[in-house]
């Protein structure tokens, strides 16, 4: 990585603990990361779990996340899908609303999947939205397939907490391990088909994906 992707890093992240609830700063971090070729590790930790040469080939995220598509019309109380939109609402969320990179290579197509996911694996990981929250989503991506933003953000994180929140400091490391070991049990979930789950209820997912929510582990 080279200096000036190093210092644009750091200040991203930093900024983004700061003020964790403006994305805008995730984003340009991720931007970096994207720029600075460090995605290859993940990426091929991702297909050598899915066994798969091209993961995003068949990619149909964005017409799950539409909030306006005829699938999501259709969707029964207490299914996943309509949890999901229940959630979004109720945190005044739209997946719709982020900026999407507008390249076909898979790196910028795994930063996507990434940022179209994230609300949706609050929901089904069971971490809130507050920092300790967002760093148990972290910490599972890092354990799913070496994320490299999750990393970095983890240690801004950490870094802020001891100077600005250090009450928190005990939360936030457990939701750090929460989140790493439900990573070693839950299957790949970046690469899942969510149409096939949508229906399902939000206990189903769980089982089937192998997710054990936080309350079931223990820092």
């Amino acid at each position: 990585m080279k200096l000036i992707h190093k210092i644009q890093l750091i200040y991203f992240l930093v900024r983004g603990v700061i003020s964790y609830q403006n994305v805008s700063y995730s984003l340009k971090a991720g931007e970096v990361l994207r720029k600075s070729g460090l995605l290859a590790e993940s990426l091929d930790r991702l297909k050598q779990a899915s066994n798969k040469s091209c993961l995003f080939k068949e990619e149909n995220t964005d017409q799950i996340f539409n909030l306006n598509s005829e699938i999501n019309k259709s969707l029964h109380e207490g299914s996943l899908g309509f949890l999901y939109f229940k959630y979004l609402d109720k945190n005044n969320l739209n997946p719709n609303d982020l900026t999407v990179v507008n390249s076909s290579d898979e790196a910028s197509q795994l930063e996507n999947r990434v940022r179209k996911t994230h609300d949706l694996f609050h929901l089904v990981l069971g971490f809130d939205t507050s920092i300790a929250g967002e760093l148990g989503i972290q910490a599972f991506l890092l354990r799913q397939f070496a994320w490299p933003f999750a990393l970095v953000a983890i240690g801004g994180a950490c870094f802020v907490t001891i100077f600005k929140y250090p009450n928190d400091i005990s939360e936030n490391f457990k939701s750090v391990i929460v989140g790493w070991q439900m990573g070693a049990t839950a299957k790949q979930l970046i690469i899942v088909n969510w149409e096939d789950y949508w229906a399902l209820s939000l206990n189903e997912v769980r089982e089937r994906l192998s997710i054990l929510p936080p309350s079931k582990l223990h820092a």
